[in-house]
């Protein structure tokens, strides 16, 4: 009937992805922007040593921050093609056992 099925073979419906967590992951990806920001904006003011370590780290956490963003938004893509095609079988499903 669904083409997900549980460890054991039970059929699984796999749901969509909420509006919940979609906020939640903008909430995330602001957040994690709000340092570049606040850097930004006042890192002038740091101290040389500080500024340094917050350039030669920045490069790298950027890196991370685009990787957790792109993986994030992979993963939210994944569980929305399945749960179409789990809805799609269920739809499917229901319309063959009213023949």
């Amino acid at each position: 009937m669904f083409s997900e099925s549980s460890a054991l073979g039970q059929p699984v419906r796999v749901r969509p992805v909420t509006w919940p967590v979609i906020t939640w992951h903008l909430i995330s990806l602001a957040l994690g922007l709000l340092a570049y920001g606040i850097y930004m904006a006042d890192g002038a003011n740091y101290p040389i040593a500080a500024i340094e370590f917050y350039t030669n780290a920045g490069w790298i956490s950027a890196a991370l921050l685009v990787l957790l963003i792109a993986v994030s938004l992979l993963l939210m893509y994944i569980q929305a093609r399945r749960a179409t095609r789990s809805q799609i079988e269920e739809v499917l499903a229901g319309a063959t056992m009213h023949h």
